[in-house]
């Protein structure tokens, strides 16, 4: 693999988008399936659940990879560990269900309850950083990480509305 930092983006980016495209599957599966295919809908469920879990392997092995060679901070993986899911989810939720979800859904909540606290952290971490040690100026990357995660909690506060109603 060459040392160029947008190789390092681009096959983050694949891979979180496989990651990301595995698991809106897996949600609509789980909102539109249940039809006169159930066989099919159970191993696109099991192939797409594989599919999710082998990329996010992918993505905790590439991370942990980029950190030990210098070519990712922790902050920067901690980021890219923590806030796809984070978003994804609660995304996934208000675009495909829009009546009450059961027991399937409690997995994700979980693991989403995990990813969230964890992006709260990373943010409230990444603020104090910046406000406290100012050795180093601000870079592009580091607003635009934080410019994500006001959006996915302006996403949160409109899910929680649009729930309510």
């Amino acid at each position: 693999m060459s040392h160029d930092p947008n190789s390092l983006s681009n096959t983050l980016l694949w891979v979180t988008g496989l990651f990301l495209a595995s698991f809106f599957s897996i949600m609509a599966v789980l909102r539109y399936g249940g039809g006169r295919y159930i066989v099919f809908d159970v191993a696109l469920f099991l192939f797409l659940s594989l599919m999710s879990i082998l990329s996010f392997i992918m993505q905790i092995i590439m991370t942990c990879r980029y950190v030990r060679s210098n070519r990712m901070t922790k902050m920067e993986a901690w980021w890219w560990m923590s806030l796809p899911f984070s978003v994804a989810f609660p995304l996934s939720v208000l675009l495909l269900f829009k009546v009450e979800v059961g027991h399937a859904f409690a997995p994700f909540v979980l693991i989403w309850i995990v990813a969230i606290i964890s992006t709260g952290i990373w943010t409230l971490a990444k603020v104090y950083q910046l406000l406290v040690f100012r050795t180093t100026r601000t870079s592009r990357r580091e607003m635009v990480e934080l410019i994500i995660v006001v959006l996915a909690a302006g996403l949160l506060l409109a899910m929680g509305t649009i729930t309510r109603r």
